[in-house]
């Protein structure tokens, strides 16, 4: 396949993602249909097909494609000595926020509650089995009486709700700024009453 080709491979894959993320935001996913999307992507279903077995499957690879926006907060880095790094926490975290902000309507769609249960249960089962291992790591069984499963539902909520405030609000609050306030509002609440440090 030669350079060029490949370029319109692409460019067709991502104007297929973008009309099906902006129908799903407009009139609900469960309601989008394939026709729909290859309309508004200005092609037809057989391309479409080319590149997506359906459009559950178009709704998964968007949803997997969101979710590696999340990967710079798996680095062991970020725990180290029982501890969590503020610092780089905050940093990491700016960068996600970031990348969340510049895919806003994929996000929207997948916070959206209505639209999007399956997608929405995701995204909190994926954070929550990340933040269960670096818990765990740091010791909240037996620094806190605190139920883990409790402080994991707290954590999970409160990441999603910052999120959904962020992308719903006109806030001009940057993803540093961001950053810095949820690593604040961590260390001085929840983990600070589970016994975790944060430096």
């Amino acid at each position: 396949m030669t350079k060029k080709m490949d370029i319109r491979v692409v460019r067709t894959r991502q104007n297929i993602i973008q009309a099906f993320v902006d129908l799903a935001n407009e009139e609900g996913i469960d309601v989008v249909t394939v026709q729909q999307i290859a309309d508004r992507a200005m092609i037809n279903r057989a391309t479409f097909y080319a590149h997506f077995t359906d459009k559950d499957d178009l709704y998964e690879q968007v949803f997997r494609l969101a979710m590696g926006t999340f990967s710079p907060l798996r680095a062991p880095e970020l725990f180290r000595h029982g501890h969590i790094q503020a610092e780089l926490v905050t940093e990491r975290l700016a960068g996600v926020f970031k990348e969340v902000k510049r895919q806003r309507k994929i996000f929207l769609l997948i916070l959206n509650n209505t639209n999007s249960t399956k997608l929405l249960d995701q995204l909190k089962q994926m954070l929550k089995s990340n933040i269960t291992g670096v818990l765990l790591k740091l010791g909240i069984r037996r620094n806190s009486n605190v139920p883990a499963e409790l402080v994991l539902t707290y954590l999970v909520s409160t990441f999603i709700g910052v999120l959904q405030w962020w992308l719903r609000t006109d806030t001009r609050m940057s993803a540093k700024q961001l950053a810095k306030l949820y690593v604040e509002l961590m260390r001085n609440g929840h983990l600070k009453l589970v016994g975790i440090k944060v430096e």
